[in-house]
């Protein structure tokens, strides 16, 4: 059964009185009014570690002459387009001094 209905149906029977003793659907799922001590969450340890030198994704709107140089045929199978921004960007802030070599 659907877990979205059996929840539904839960609620729908805690309205009814001396719950769970006259709900049949509540006989026959065994749901009791106890709190379960863990209800799941993070897990130390779980998952993967983060990267220490991960790439950010950004977006960045070009002027038109340079959006039709940038995404002509010719251009991407010369260049790595991402690899050509990272290195132009690179350049620029080396040039203003934002970078020491």
């Amino acid at each position: 059964m659907n877990w979205v209905i059996l929840k539904y149906i839960k609620n729908c029977c805690r309205r009814i009185a001396g719950y769970p003793k006259s709900c049949t659907f509540a006989k026959k799922y065994h749901m009791t009014d106890e709190i379960k001590p863990k209800r799941g969450g993070k897990r130390e340890g779980a998952g993967r570690p983060p990267k220490e030198d991960s790439k950010v994704q950004i977006s960045l709107k070009l002027d038109c002459d340079l959006n039709t140089i940038f995404n002509s045929t010719k251009f991407t199978k010369a260049h790595n387009r991402g690899r050509y921004i990272n290195d132009a960007i690179r350049a620029a802030l080396q040039r203003d001094g934002y970078i020491l070599e």
